[in-house]
């Protein structure tokens, strides 16, 4: 599987009508932007695969891999109007990505974000120069690579949301680039590992934060501490360009334990939230 998106942006649209994107407006071509570079179902989700062509490859016995994927796009305002803004949904669309790949891991063997390591393609996660024009540095969509890297568990498992986030039209054409319906806001997914509890949580909303709420009874009693570590904007006083729109943060987390748990997820972040866990017993999280 190839996952790139959403390429050239020649001409972009709005309910089906092409329009300059100044007239489009930020907030119309963000939910375009987020969804990328990946598939999205019924719920807004981003999927590696629809569950038809899963469906295929289990029935054949065969595990997938999604050999090269990343949020790959021009024109269309990114490079003019919303250089920023831009820069920012596309770590947020990666993280939605590696969201995907853990919720279908049980599908998909290997996946590589191309290019991770380059000098002279635009969407390189970290770019150097062969002439030593500038020093190397990580790019967005690689920051949301490093966060997951450096905070996941081995296993998947359950990450009940109480409440389902809610789904927002994509309205915006991008290009000729295939466009889903909608976009949910929220994604979670969860890994854990023998100490740990991990909660892959992001708001994709531009500017709105929210409460995610999950059932978290089956690990309720064995929390001892909590923390947070969140790819967020960079603030706009100390000199953002696009090279460095995002940045990493850790933040420490008083957290009860109680059989459900209410997290806050600010507008535009993408939060790994860890717990860790003792005592666990014999307590087996169920597949998601």
């Amino acid at each position: 599987f190839h996952r790139y998106g959403p390429w050239a942006m020649n001409t972009v649209g709005l309910d089906g009508e092409t329009l300059p994107p100044g007239e489009i407006g930020l907030d119309a071509l963000w939910a375009g932007w987020v969804s990328m570079p990946g598939r999205l179902d019924e719920r807004g989700r981003v999927v590696v695969a629809e569950p038809g062509v899963l469906e295929e490859m289990r029935a054949l016995g065969y595990r997938g891999a999604s050999t090269e994927w990343n949020w790959n796009g021009w024109g269309g305002g990114i490079d003019t109007l919303f250089r920023r803004e831009a820069s920012l949904a596309q770590a947020l669309g990666a993280a939605g990505y590696l969201n995907a790949l853990i919720r279908q891991s049980d599908s998909f063997a290997i996946a590589n974000q191309s290019m991770l390591l380059g000098h002279r393609w635009g969407i390189s996660g970290i770019m150097t120069s062969l002439d030593s024009e500038h020093p190397p540095f990580i790019q967005p969509t690689a920051w949301a690579t490093v966060l997951y890297a450096r905070h996941h568990g081995a296993q998947r498992v359950t990450a009940a949301v109480v409440e389902s986030p809610r789904a927002t039209p994509i309205r915006v054409q991008l290009g000729r680039h295939k466009m889903f319906p909608q976009i949910a806001w929220q994604d979670v997914v969860a890994t854990r590992d023998a100490d740990t509890l991990y909660v892959h949580a992001i708001n994709r909303h531009r500017a709105r934060p929210a409460e995610l709420t999950l059932d978290v009874a089956a690990y309720a009693p064995y929390f001892s501490a909590a923390r947070v570590h969140r790819l967020e904007a960079k603030p706009a006083d100390q000199g953002v360009t696009t090279r460095d729109a995002a940045r990493l943060v850790t933040l420490g987390l008083d957290v009860a334990p109680a059989p459900e748990l209410t997290l806050d997820l600010p507008p535009a972040t993408v939060s790994v939230f860890e717990f860790d866990l003792i005592a666990a017993g014999e307590n087996t999280a169920r597949s998601h």
